[in-house]
């Protein structure tokens, strides 16, 4: 102890901890110590045989001793601590230099980033570390701070902090012997903004990227930087929406006064005049396909209603007011259960329209409910189960075919075998409908019927 006790300020304490007194090294040797103060560690030093090898003012406290040029046999390590209140402490061990076989320590390069390169985190780190020996471990140093081991890649990822700074990345790795070999470089960190465009819905905001809207539409720009914003433009295309200067970055896109397609949206976050970042993402205005849908409701209808009950120009006032009306689905249905919609939803039209059944027997028709069917004196059902597209009319609990009129077959189905159901028969799959096949009704049956194609 080099210094004094000033009052209740205690001097630093310090310790070898690699190598320890005694042992034999050789090669490139890591010299570890340990030190620790009350106060706080200004510096330690490190001597071999009087001969400084390592100053640092902070942890780790460490250094690289090469033996490979000096005698063989004892020599001395010396550290000395120094505390902020100018009292010191040091510590000695003898360790004995020898040689071996194996005597050079491992070589280590950077591969990414380059010395001297600005890095945008998060990023991997990758050496190149190699030995006549064996690697047994290895460190990844930030600053003099052990962030961790590269992998058996020489891999490490390094999310760095987020601001704009310069660093020092140290790269150490030992081999079977004790022996370290290392390689350092200096880089910066610059976190640019990052951001993404959304879509906001009630509570929820999902990626905007790819989307199709219509009305009114949430846009919400959100925004990371090391740095305040002061305004959010947003625009779709070349036409600006709004700009947006408090914090969330919202705009309300009236998307109704733009034609239907595809728009770049972007969002333009600046810094005073300065534009920070720019984020963009491709955003479909969809409109009902209101010419097609009403095209084909209107030839629909017209199977059982009168020309004027339903009208091209009626149809296409609710298809632009948008109200209850969706053009996509109207198109997928054929016309039968198409019509059995309209004659639900809209009471009048069953004083006006033929919204029943029709014929005596209309057995393997689409329809969309019971009354549409026609089964003579059977109980009528639209049977619209899991894979019967666009509904099938049939008889329930017939006792003979014959119930189910010309063309149809009384039989159990596998997929309702409660009852005995009407079935249209079938001699080849023109006479089944989009979405069934012409298949027996059993193996011991010579009978074919239409039933859904995906049914076993």
């Amino acid at each position: 102890n080099n210094g004094a006790n000033n009052g209740a300020d205690s001097p630093p304490d310090i310790s070898f901890t690699r190598p320890t007194n005694g042992d034999e090294v050789t090669g490139m040797v890591r010299v570890n110590v340990d030190a620790t103060d009350d106060v706080g560690v200004e510096v330690v030093r490190i001597f071999a045989d009087g001969r400084l090898i390592a100053e640092s003012e902070q942890r780790p406290y460490a250094g690289n001793w090469d033996t490979r040029d000096v005698e063989l046999g004892a020599h001395t390590l010396r550290a000395v601590a120094q505390d902020t209140a100018g009292q010191s402490t040091e510590t000695e061990i003898e360790v004995s230099v020898v040689r071996d076989d194996r005597d050079l320590p491992p070589s280590v390069v950077f591969v990414a980033p380059a010395d001297g390169e600005t890095v945008r985190g998060p990023i991997q780190v990758r050496i190149d570390a190699q030995d006549d020996g064996e690697i047994v471990g290895s460190s990844f140093f930030v600053d003099g701070i052990r962030v961790g081991g590269f992998d058996p890649q020489g891999r490490i990822n390094w999310e760095p902090a987020f601001r704009m700074e310069a660093h020092v990345l140290t790269a150490e790795v030992e081999d079977d012997l004790g022996q370290v070999g290392s390689a350092q470089i200096d880089v910066v960190v610059d976190h640019l903004a990052v951001g993404v465009v959304e879509i906001c819905r009630d509570q929820f905001c999902e990626l905007a990227e790819g989307q199709a809207v219509e009305g009114d539409v949430i846009l919400q720009a959100t925004i990371t930087d090391d740095g305040p914003l002061d305004t959010v433009s947003f625009f779709a295309g070349d036409q600006l929406i709004v700009t947006d200067n408090a914090p969330r970055w919202r705009a309300v896109w009236r998307t109704d006064e733009y034609e239907a397609g595809e728009y770049l949206v972007r969002a333009v976050a600046r810094r005073g005049e300065d534009i920070v970042l720019e984020v963009e993402a491709t955003i479909t205005v969809a409109r009902q396909n209101c010419d097609a849908a009403c095209e084909h409701l209107v030839g629909c209808a017209a199977e059982i209603c009168p020309p004027q009950v339903i009208t091209y120009d009626g149809c296409l006032d609710l298809c632009e007011q948008g109200e209850n009306f969706d053009s996509e689905f109207i198109q997928s249905l054929e016309c039968a259960p198409l019509n059995g919609l309209l004659c639900e939803s809209i009471e009048e039209l069953g004083n006006i329209c033929d919204c029943g059944g029709g014929d005596e027997f209309n057995v393997g028709e689409g329809c969309n409910r019971d009354s549409q069917c026609a089964a003579g004196n059977l109980e009528p059902d639209c049977i619209r189960r899991d894979g019967w597209r666009g509904g099938y009319c049939s008889g329930v609990g017939c006792r003979a075919s014959s119930e189910c009129g010309p063309q149809a077959v009384c039989a159990r189905h596998a997929q309702f075998p409660e009852n005995t159901y009407c079935f249209a028969t079938c001699e080849t799959q023109n006479e089944c409908r989009d979405g069934y096949e012409c298949r027996r009704v059993s193996n011991d049956s010579p009978l074919s019927v239409c039933q859904p194609d995906n049914q076993d």
